[in-house]
């Protein structure tokens, strides 16, 4: 399995091979690692996955799934290659470096405005519609994938690791209790692994979710005496989301993330462009 010292030199020797500048560490995910590079086009980011670790099927799922997206809103990949280093195989994908941080910088920071947090909510709702008839679902939308590319109100959807292309064969075994997804954004359907209910809607969810808990300082279900856990509880549960929320994001201008937030998908906005015009 990676550590920190391992994939630092992974990444020198890959760069050393493609005759890129190796830069400095730049963070980390469930299961890859991010160094900032720098190439004749400029600064990229490398991101290094142990293909002995990962499933090979999900990462390259993830590689042709970002090559087909050409909107502002998603992380534009440059490449991707298989990399063998010592006696270990590795997955590389170098794609553009985001030097504006992530939302979830912004919410430990507290430098987000609310009137920004409907900003960013309609330009990345607007994300889903582009994804909405390619027939992707992304499935871990949350502050720490919705990144910057310099202004805090220019946002990018990335790290598409377990996105769930609906018309090809699903990489989850039906027996897991739970579905992919960080439980603390995930919407009804992922945490109890009811893969018929996936599609764009479920995404809608965990934007909503991501929006409403940087407008909160906690989990849209979870009330002020409530643990983080029993936010998730609650969704899983399938209750509704509690009154005193939602009526605090009525007055903050986000009451449209109410409706985004029913915990079953029909109940949700029928399409893309419905959210989209919500959020106006």
């Amino acid at each position: 399995m990676l550590n920190p010292e391992t994939a630092c030199a992974i990444a020198e020797a890959y760069c050393h091979t493609n005759n890129l500048a190796f830069h400095k560490a730049i963070g980390k995910g469930a299961s890859k690692y991010a160094f900032l590079v720098e190439g004749g086009d400029g600064p990229a980011a490398l991101k290094i996955a142990d293909l002995l670790v990962s499933q090979t099927d999900r990462l390259v799922r993830e590689a042709e799934a970002l090559q087909l997206c050409d909107h502002p809103g998603i992380a534009h990949i440059l490449s991707t290659q298989r990399f063998n280093w010592g006696v270990g195989h590795y997955w590389i994908v170098i794609e553009e470096y985001l030097q504006g941080g992530t939302l979830e910088n912004l919410i430990d920071s507290k430098s987000v405005e609310h009137r920004d947090l409907l900003l960013i909510a309609r330009k990345l709702a607007n994300v889903l519609a582009y994804l909405y008839p390619m027939r992707l679902v992304h499935r871990d939308i949350k502050p720490a994938n919705i990144m910057f590319r310099s202004s805090s109100v220019d946002p990018v959807l990335t790290d598409f690791g377990i996105v769930r292309v609906l018309d090809a064969p699903s990489l989850t075994q039906d027996f897991l209790q739970q579905g992919p997804g960080t439980p603390f954004y995930a919407a009804p359907e992922q945490l109890n692994n009811d893969k018929a209910l996936i599609d764009w809607r479920t995404d809608q969810f965990c934007l909503a979710v991501s929006i409403a808990h940087c407008a909160l300082g906690r989990h849209p279900f979870q009330t002020p005496t409530d643990k983080p856990h029993d936010a998730i509880f609650r969704v899983a549960r399938r209750e509704n989301l509690p009154f005193a929320n939602a009526e605090m994001l009525g007055r903050l201008g986000l009451g449209a993330l109410c409706k985004a937030l029913h915990p079953w998908p029909i109940g949700r906005y029928c399409s893309p462009e419905q959210f989209v015009k919500s959020l106006d």
